[in-house]
């Protein structure tokens, strides 16, 4: 059988402001993926070990042109890093988000990657920011000639323990994101967030629905971690934790509570594969009846490349192109001119020198 062991890194790092205090964080995610192989080997094997999404890199709030330059490229020293503990202990980890600066772009996007010990294996830009922070979505791009084939929208990467797919905090809120991956091939996924209090609380329970959501829906396991960060640790809001994994009828096999930790369980890859192939009553990716949907039709989130042009895109102007897409939406929907409450600049100034 093809049965290991994965482990949820659960991290309350700090937001590091200087390249020495970001070495530090990895430094500290590398000893936890060593404790977690020490602790977890004890049944099976451990050869998944993922993040919270930012778990190293924190959420400064700064504008594009500032985060440009505290951002790292993907692939560069910071992949590097992880590869090579992948190689030593021949496993498989995604070490959480990043604010990734491209080149190609000059834009920052909010990138989860994945390596083994092959190397970097994928690379995922988050698809639905959640708030009009600098990153930009690769969405916003298509129509200034995106490069696809480099960096395609829902990377999926074959792997001896499964087939392994990203989403990162908001994509889980869409179930789009995780379907798509699933058609893409993923057998596993990984949902990696900084949910913050109360949505991931359990009075709410946001994030204990979608969780199970997405794996019940796409047949998949589900290797779910979220962020155990205090306010100190990521001004001015707190992470709720609760990392979990999930199987692929929507069982849970572990879950952690808040704070910085770790937890463990195991996959059976096999036995996932067996249940796809068989199972007559709740196959949800076989009995699909795509054709008959066209909600796709309605009115779009709209395409903004124009910010790729914007070297000091500030809060308020991002906040802007959020609303006006939301008003269009719902003016049209509902038949009637829809107008949301904006902020200005001065509410994201005040909001930025939190601390």
């Amino acid at each position: 059988m093809n049965l290991y062991n994965v482990v949820a890194c659960q991290t309350a790092c700090p937001t590091p402001r200087t390249p020495e205090e970001l070495d530090k964080n990895i430094e500290h995610a590398c000893d936890l993926i060593r404790w977690g192989i020490e602790v977890y080997c004890q049944s099976a094997p451990v050869k998944l070990v993922a993040f919270p999404e930012l778990a190293l890199v924190g959420h400064p709030r700064v504008s594009h042109k500032e985060l440009y330059k505290m951002g790292v490229e993907i692939p560069g020293r910071v992949t590097d890093r992880f590869v090579q503990l992948a190689k030593e202990f021949d496993l498989y980890i995604m070490p959480g988000s990043f604010w990734e600066s491209d080149p190609d772009y000059k834009v920052v996007f909010n990138t989860a990657f994945l390596v083994g010990p092959q190397g970097m294996l994928l690379k995922y830009r988050k698809f639905n920011p959640w708030w009009p922070a600098s990153s930009l979505s690769p969405h916003d791009l298509l129509t200034t000639g995106y490069d696809l084939n480099k960096t395609p929208l829902f990377p999926v990467a074959n792997t001896e323990i499964g087939n392994i797919g990203v989403a990162i905090c908001y994509d889980m809120l869409f179930p789009e994101v995780a379907r798509q991956l699933a058609y893409n091939g993923a057998e596993i996924l990984i949902g990696a967030t900084a949910w913050f209090d109360p949505y991931g609380a359990k009075i709410l329970d946001w994030w204990n629905t979608v969780t199970k959501a997405r794996s019940i829906e796409n047949i998949c396991y589900g290797l779910y971690v979220g962020s155990g960060s205090s306010v100190s640790d990521f001004p001015p809001m707190s992470t709720s934790g609760y990392s979990q994994m999930v199987d692929f009828e929507g069982r849970v096999l572990a879950i952690t509570g808040e704070g910085e930790k770790l937890t463990s369980a195991l996959f059976n890859i096999d036995m996932l594969r067996y249940y796809r192939k068989t199972c007559r009553q709740n196959n949800f990716l076989a009995a699909n009846r795509i054709e008959g949907y066209d909600y796709w039709k309605t009115p779009k989130y709209k395409m903004t490349p124009e910010v790729a042009k914007k070297e000091e895109l500030n809060m308020a102007e991002a906040d802007e192109i959020m609303i006006e897409s939301f008003e269009e939406f719902y003016s049209k929907y509902y038949d009637e001119e829809v107008h949301f409450p904006r902020y200005g600049q001065a509410w994201w100034d005040k909001f930025k020198k939190a601390k």
